[in-house]
């Protein structure tokens, strides 16, 4: 596979990942976030339900924008956003900031879905069927992965965890998609 061909599938990867790993990742930290903001875990629940709610809208969105703003500005603001989303979350004085923040991460975050219009800039014929079919099983595996992963991060690093994480994985995947693409 030539060299920009895998770094495509790098960033395809990484973008997959990131669009993902933010809803799952978190629930193994309900009770250290309940503690944290000394509210019941159900309050915390409803950060998930709202991250979800934001990241769907703001899929309506992107690829009516990304038509006209173009897909790499559009990718790498969602990114940004995600980023200061995430970086909120972990500085939120209280919960009702926490999910603020949450939610404009899940905006941001709403930009990872032009991963599939990337393969269908990118490649063609079979290499593309190829792709979407690796992005399909990324995809499982990740959602899959995102509680395990959710579980050694807080024991790790507590609730913050995966928020730094996240902040981490996206910068280089904004680094990446930066210097990669057009």
């Amino acid at each position: 596979m030539p060299l920009k061909s895998r770094t495509a599938v790098f960033l395809l990867r990484g973008m997959i990942l990131l669009g993902v790993f933010p809803l799952d990742v978190v629930l193994p930290s309900f009770p250290a976030l309940s503690r944290h903001f000394n509210l019941p875990p159900a309050d915390i629940a409803l950060s998930i339900s709202l991250f979800a709610i934001t990241l769907s809208l703001s899929q309506l969105l992107i690829g009516p924008l990304s038509d006209t703003l173009g897909r790499k500005r559009l990718l790498l603001a969602g990114m940004a956003v995600s980023i200061i989303g995430a970086l909120g979350c972990v500085l939120a004085p209280d919960f009702s900031w926490f999910v603020f923040f949450r939610c404009i991460q899940a905006l941001g975050c709403g930009a990872f879905v032009l991963a599939q219009a990337l393969v269908q800039d990118l490649f063609v014929g079979k290499e593309r069927d190829r792709l979407r079919i690796m992005m399909i099983t990324a995809s499982g595996v990740f959602i899959s992965a995102s509680p395990l992963a959710g579980t050694l991060l807080q024991q790790a690093f507590d609730w913050s965890g995966s928020f730094w994480v996240f902040v981490t994985l996206a910068t280089a995947v904004f680094i990446k998609a930066l210097l990669f693409l057009e």
